[in-house]
């Protein structure tokens, strides 16, 4: 029996993935900040770009939900013209409400980390939920948790 608090695999992983975006992917122009307490977007971007040797502010701003995991779930994906691989990743569909409850005017990212290689993939929610959840699964509402398949080839 435990003598304490307990951390988590997932919460640890979790840190982990959002260091490894802080760290590695994201310029060091742009300005992260976490969103503390986290119910469903780990990080806010705001995007910068070099005008005449200053570093001004595009007025734009990401979101990032950031998974991490040691064990991830690569696969294929049937396509019209035959398969493309992907990293699946079970996401709640909570959190899909969230992000449509946003709107399009907030682009939120998911990103999985694969703690492993390092490595990292993007999808954007937003497109998700509107393009691909609608056709593939019409009911995902009624669902606690959806698979979210995300193409390797938005490896970031």
């Amino acid at each position: 029996m435990a003598n304490g608090k307990i951390r988590s695999e997932k919460h640890i992983f979790g840190e982990q993935a959002v260091m490894y975006i802080q760290n590695n992917i994201i310029p060091v122009e742009w300005v992260v900040r976490q969103m503390n307490p986290d119910y469903g977007i780990d990080l806010d971007v705001e995007l910068f770009d070099y005008d005449n040797d200053q570093c001004i502010t595009l007025g734009e701003h990401l979101f990032l939900q950031v998974k991490g995991t040691k064990s991830p779930n690569y696969g294929k994906m049937k396509v019209k013209d035959g398969n493309i691989d992907v990293i699946k990743y079970q996401l709640e569909v909570d959190e899909l409400e969230l992000v449509e409850k946003m709107g399009s005017a907030f682009p939120v990212l998911l990103v999985i980390v694969d703690l492993n290689k390092p490595c990292a993939y993007q999808i954007c929610l937003n497109d998700y939920i509107k393009l691909v959840l609608p056709n593939q699964n019409p009911n995902y509402k009624t669902q606690e948790s959806v698979i979210i398949n995300i193409p390797l080839e938005n490896e970031v």
